[in-house]
């Protein structure tokens, strides 16, 4: 076989599709990053705090410097020096609609981008337009949680609900309203709020609602662990590190929920129960923990 023979046998092989595979758990998330862009590259401010893709497949970011445009190569900036109709310069939140429009969230209210520019959500409430923490669009409705509790959007302003104070995460589940905030959890029946009952009567401090598979209710994060709602009720996740305040959750395929927190990130492993606690400690604040590797960097409960 002659030697370019050979390098185009070799090339052809290269060439093949492989099969694909799932992300290996257990590698340091460092190693699949390969492109990253900040202040040095266009992006206003270093503080990304959510990004929402169109359908045109520009990507958007909330900075603390206004909202920004990706288009893959450069920045294009948005604020109220730009955009009046923006409230803040401070942007906190984004979601997207079933029309492709998007919705802004900031210090100050809120704003939706729909056909090519800007427009102004106008509060309907007492006082100024509060702080907005995070956006839900479910059932083609526009949801708000912010500082002045949950409103949401009807005819072109953002209206606040009655009977719930400041709040951080909005859930639907089957149609129902979860909101989580300073006293726990809510839920709403589309006239009145229903607290949920926690062990102690202590409601924890809620920063964000997810849900997990089939069971009933979303469980709650909370700023000192990680509960969750089911038949029987609340109930704490075994995780014993005092450093995990947990910030963020999502789901893996393989039905594991992955939390960020202040000291790491951890990995919750799905299990019908938990074994006695172990004697590991964790590495960064010497406490007790349940979990098989309690260093802060990773923790999985261990299925039974």
């Amino acid at each position: 076989m002659s030697l370019r023979a050979l390098a185009a046998l070799l090339l052809l092989c290269w060439l093949l599709p492989l099969p694909a595979r799932a992300l290996d758990p257990d590698k340091a998330f460092h190693h699949y990053v390969r492109n990253t862009w900040s202040v040095q590259e266009g992006l206003p401010q270093i503080s990304a705090v959510s990004i929402a893709q169109t359908s045109d497949g520009y990507l958007w970011v909330a900075t603390q410097a206004g909202v920004t445009r990706f288009d893959g190569v450069g920045f294009t900036a948005h604020s109220p020096d730009t955009d009046p109709a923006l409230p803040h310069p401070i942007a906190t939140a984004l979601a997207l609609d079933a029309s492709d429009a998007l919705w802004v969230g900031t210090r100050r209210g809120m704003a939706v981008r729909r056909d090519g520019g800007f427009h102004a959500v106008p509060w309907a409430g007492a006082g100024p337009a509060p702080n907005i923490v995070s956006l839900l669009v479910a059932d083609g409705v526009v949801w708000a949680a912010s500082a002045a509790g949950v409103a949401r959007v009807e005819d072109g302003e953002l209206r606040p609900l009655p009977g719930i104070g400041a709040t951080n995460a909005l859930l639907q589940v089957d149609g129902v309203l979860w909101a989580g905030g300073l006293d726990g959890v809510r839920r709403w029946d589309g006239q009145r709020w229903t607290r949920t009952a926690w062990p102690g009567n202590e409601a924890p401090l809620v920063y964000g609602l997810l849900q997990v598979g089939a069971r009933s209710g979303p469980p709650p994060r909370a700023a000192s662990g990680c509960m969750t709602l089911r038949a029987g009720g609340p109930c704490r996740l075994p995780l014993r590190c005092r450093c995990c305040s947990f910030t963020a959750m999502a789901t893996a395929t393989s039905g594991a929920v992955a939390t960020s927190a202040w000291c790491g990130y951890a990995r919750i492993a799905a299990s019908k129960r938990c074994p006695a606690p172990a004697t590991t400690v964790c590495s960064t604040c010497s406490a007790p923990s349940r979990i098989a590797r309690a260093t802060c960097g990773w923790a999985a409960c261990p299925t039974a």
